[in-house]
């Protein structure tokens, strides 16, 4: 089914998917808003998000503890999903002066991770 949407013709699928992505970067948001005591605290909660959409990132060893900025691979846990492979997710993390971690992870299309990218030494806008 297709539908006209701000001048250009878009279908239930692109509809489905960008829904889907929006809710996924909204759990990002509210899941890593707390203090995070470790990194490997922050991409538990990540995969905790990623999980309730059946999704999963690859396991991640050695995390920097001074922060660092990733662009991951998201796969699907069931059936594959079309044009998927057009999307990653990006984090970036670091520590805070009281001990803790700052996360930020985006799931977006592959534009949306070279923006993301060219911010360095921007601060990430949430």
């Amino acid at each position: 089914m297709s539908y006209i949407e701000n001048g250009q013709e878009s279908t239930t699928e692109q509809v489905v998917d960008s829904v889907v992505i929006d809710k996924i970067n909204s759990g990002f948001e509210e899941e890593l808003t707390e203090k995070v005591l470790t990194p490997e605290t922050g991409f538990q909660r990540i995969r905790k998000i990623l999980f309730r959409f059946r999704m999963d990132i690859p396991a991640i060893y050695d995390l920097d503890s001074e922060g660092d900025e990733l662009v991951l691979d998201v796969t699907p846990l069931t059936e594959p999903i079309d044009d998927f492979n057009d999307y990653a997710l990006y984090v970036i993390y670091a520590p805070t002066e009281d001990g803790y971690y700052e996360f930020y992870a985006e799931l977006t299309d592959n534009d949306g991770i070279e923006d993301l990218l060219s911010q360095e030494g921007d601060e990430v806008e949430e």
